[in-house]
């Protein structure tokens, strides 16, 4: 039978469907598996799975603007994780600031803690600090001033936590 064109339809060996005619805008690739030659649909292509198989025997229709707008689509997904990956280490880069800058201002009063972790509340404006201490007892009351210092440098509550093991003891350094 071979190919009769009609300048929009093309009557055509579709993949395992047989001999069918179909317009030439839906063609996206050839099959050139002796078994199955043919024409190549979007849904065909997205059932067999041709790219995911990164098949030897599909070749793409470069005309067809489907390869246009399926490189659109990716370069969109790029952008996004590339935008997301930003955020992550803007926001790891603030994360590691804070921990810093709290440590710096204990060290500045001399308290003898050691500043571990820090985490915002999310819709309130606290942060919860956690440190450990010389100390095997709750003593985040000795360090009220500290607290009250950090909250006014970085304008919002901050509650300290002295940081507990598995066993439910208070962490001490020494």
């Amino acid at each position: 039978m071979g190919f009769e064109e009609d300048h929009e339809y093309v009557k055509t060996l579709l993949l395992k469907a047989g001999v069918g005619v179909i317009s030439k805008d839906n063609i996206v690739g050839y099959c050139r598996y002796p078994e199955h030659k043919g024409a190549i649909t979007k849904n065909i292509l997205k059932n067999q799975g041709c790219l995911k198989k990164n098949c030897r025997y599909f070749s793409k229709d470069l005309t067809n603007p489907y390869w246009d707008r399926l490189k659109e689509q990716q370069d969109a997904v790029d952008k996004k994780k590339r935008r997301k990956a930003a955020l992550k280490a803007e926001e790891k880069q603030r994360y590691d600031n804070l921990l810093s800058s709290a440590q710096e201002l204990a060290d500045e009063m001399s308290y003898e803690i050691k500043i571990r972790d820090v985490y915002l509340i999310p819709g309130q404006k606290t942060y919860l600090l956690w440190y450990v201490s010389k100390k095997e007892e709750n003593d985040c009351y000795d360090y009220f001033e500290f607290a009250k210092a950090l909250g006014k440098q970085w304008k919002a509550k901050v509650k300290l936590v002295h940081k507990k093991n598995k066993n439910g003891k208070y962490i001490r350094y020494l």
